[in-house]
């Protein structure tokens, strides 16, 4: 079974696949997948066909570039594999594509050496350079950029591969990518741009990446978004005290004449709102009236969390929490969040 990291790669079912082959096909797709080369060779030399069922399902090329084994690749590809064929097991990845995902540099040498098409698109629109770009691995983005790959390639939503590695965390793929010449300030669906994806997603070591690579830290979307509302927007607290740390004013205004705290509020993140709300109790905003739960109620809750926290209450803990899910972010005077406490008490 292969196991999928973030993306649309799913768990292989081998019953599904194999229900309609033959033993000998079955065989091959087993052996692909295990990495027994030897085995594999004498499959093909008795003449157990190389493309597997042809029903569009991950054929033996598949597997073997998802489980990252060379020789078993080479021995396929010299005995004409189909390469560029798709796999509906995938969202219609090509091997490639599941090659740059198993982060296997050699295997994604060899498939571009016989020809495998560097722009091939999936089902969404990602390229082999999205993918690697996903999961993390700036080897094989640095092999595709350097093999000629379009830096600039978009898929769904406009995003190009720097979008994807900043959403996803990617410090060192967004460093790959940019040495290849992608824009720092390219822009995706409602004009975000690497910063604002990073933000959203609370990654703190890209935008540091990002802004030491000099990018606009005061960037702003098609609605005249900030960063700060990105961050808001996801309910990011620590990358919000990054980001006024780094003197973006906590009141700054969207196209919509709206702060960071009013998109907190908007999208039920309290932790965050009250974080804002305290920088400065007198400044106008229009949520400030409006709250869900008042300041009092939201820290006298938040103090109950802590002692049930602390105590190992997990009952209440596990009965109550889902009903406020923002009580799970509280932090008090000290910093502390529910986490700090269980642990300060050793309640596992």
């Amino acid at each position: 079974m292969f196991s999928s990291q973030p993306g649309s790669v799913r768990q292989w079912n081998e019953e599904e696949t194999m229900s309609h082959m033959d033993q000998k096909a079955v065989a091959l797709l087993k052996a692909a997948a295990s990495g027994d080369h030897n085995l594999v060779s004498q499959l093909l030399a008795s003449g157990v066909p190389v493309n597997g069922g042809g029903d569009g399902t991950r054929t033996p090329l598949h597997v073997a570039a998802l489980a990252g084994h060379e020789g078993v690749v080479a021995a396929l590809l010299e005995a004409r594999v189909q390469i560029e064929a798709v796999s509906s097991d995938d969202g219609d990845k090509r091997a490639l594509h599941l090659a740059c995902r198993s982060g296997c540099g050699c295997v994604v040498e060899l498939l571009l050496q016989a020809g495998a098409d560097i722009e091939a698109r999936e089902k969404y629109g990602w390229s082999p350079l999205h993918e690697a770009s996903v999961v993390g691995n700036a080897q094989i983005v640095k092999i595709l950029v350097e093999a000629g790959a379009n830096i600039e390639a978009t898929g769904l939503g406009r995003w190009q591969a720097i979008h994807r590695a900043a959403q996803w965390g990617r410090v060192e793929v967004i460093h790959a990518l940019l040495d290849g010449g992608a824009n720092i300030e390219a822009q995706g669906i409602d004009d975000c741009r690497p910063i604002h994806y990073a933000a959203m997603r609370g990654h703190i070591k890209v935008l540091e990446a990002l802004v030491k690579r000099g990018c606009d830290l005061f960037a702003r979307d098609v609605n005249g978004s900030t960063v700060l509302h990105s961050a808001a927007g996801g309910g990011q607290l620590q990358t919000i005290q990054w980001l006024v740390g780094k003197n973006i004013p906590h009141t700054i205004l969207d196209g919509n004449k709206r702060t960071a705290e009013d998109m907190a509020q908007i999208y039920g993140y309290h932790h965050v709102k009250w974080w804002l709300y305290k920088q400065s109790p007198d400044a106008p905003s229009s949520q400030h009236n409006q709250a869900k739960i008042s300041l009092e109620e939201y820290e006298r809750l938040g103090e109950i969390g802590v002692r049930w926290a602390a105590n190992g209450d997990d009952s209440h803990i596990s009965s109550q929490i889902p009903n406020r899910p923002w009580r799970i972010h509280y932090q008090d005077a000290q910093g502390w969040s529910y986490l700090h406490h269980a642990a300060a008490n050793n309640k596992v």
